[in-house]
Parts: C-alpha cells; structure tokens; sequence
C-alpha cells in the first residue's frame, strides 16, 4: 500500500474522494525498484493505492512482467475482497488463499474470449461455490487482438450460482445487492 503520485490516476483519484468510493482499475505497474507487473489498482477515497499484481501469468506475460506472491485483500465498507487478474480466476488455490484471509468477495478483472462462456462461468460459479463466498466479474467488452469478447460479467453467490450477469458483450453498468447475511449461512463450511 502507499500513494501514487502519477498524474494518469489524478482525475480518478478525485471522483473517489468527491463520491467517497473505491474503484479498481487495470494497468500495468511498474514497482518503485522498477519490477514490471500486471497489476489491479485501488485508489480509496482517502487517496491511498492498494496494489494488487496477476499471480499466475501466461503466454507472452512471463517475458515481459513478474508475478505477484499471493492474493491482495480490500477492506472495503466491511467486506473484505481478494482481488483477481484474469488467468488467477482459473487456479482454485488462488481463490482458496483469499478465502483464508477471509474474504467474502472473489472479485476478478479478466479477458474471456467469445466461444469460453461455459469456461468463464465454471470458473466463478466454482470459486464462489468452494469458497462459500461471493464471485463478482468484470469482462473486458467489445473487441480485442484475441477476439471479441464472451461478455458475462456477473456477480455469483456463494452456492455456485448466478446471481446477476450482463446482457451484453459491449459497455454496460451492472449491479446487484450482496448480504453479509448470506455468508453467514455457509459459515461452518467456510471454516472446515
């Protein structure tokens, strides 16, 4: 944790202060020793940045970015959130060591591909459901050099199953209403 002084984040890091939320963006990062990473930044309403780096890199990542050690959790308005890059949401121990730091909240940032709808939603629905905790992705939308995207941004419960998720594959604001109350009922299997 520390601050930023990049000027990139500044109007953002105002909007945060003036509406009192946290928002979480992608980029890459490089560390004050000059490590590259692949990095989800949150930037508080306090003005603090919260670094969260892509633990399980892939393909043309391993030749240009290190990976992070272990799962960032967020403390936000008393939930607790691991936050997830992309292929993080695919490796169950990922997941799992947020669930030990007790998150209620599995909330991944990624890039699934039109054609792995089915790959997208076992993976949510799989580490919210094993976790006993909340899933909560935001897909890229529209089109990229890997194809266009599957869409399916979403929120899934704690059982596994969807909550909530987009109609589309393009720009599309999505909420839902989460209840601590809910994870309280799983709260033996959480623990076993």
């Amino acid at each position: 944790m520390g601050e930023c002084g990049g000027p990139r984040l500044d109007g953002l890091r105002e909007i945060c202060r003036r509406t009192g939320i946290t928002a979480v963006v992608g980029a890459p990062f490089r560390e004050a020793d000059g490590t590259p990473r692949l990095a989800s930044l949150a930037l508080h309403p306090t003005g603090e940045l919260q670094s969260c780096f892509k633990v399980w890199l892939h393909g043309a990542e391993r030749h240009a970015f290190r990976p992070g050690d272990r799962t960032v959790i967020l403390d936000v308005d008393g939930w607790k959130i691991a936050l997830a890059i992309c292929r993080d949401a695919s490796r169950p121990e990922h997941a799992g060591e947020g669930a030990e730091a007790g998150a209620d909240i599995y909330a991944v940032s990624a890039l699934y591909t039109a054609g792995e709808e089915h790959r997208l939603a076992l993976h949510l629905g799989a580490r919210a459901m094993d976790n006993r905790m909340y899933g909560v992705l935001a897909n890229l939308g529209g089109t990229t050099e890997l194809g266009p995207s599957a869409g399916g941004s979403g929120f899934w419960g704690p059982d596994g199953r969807v909550i909530r998720r987009a109609a589309g594959t393009g720009t599309e604001v999505l909420t839902a209403a989460l209840q601590h109350d809910v994870l309280e009922r799983y709260a033996d299997e959480r623990e076993a």
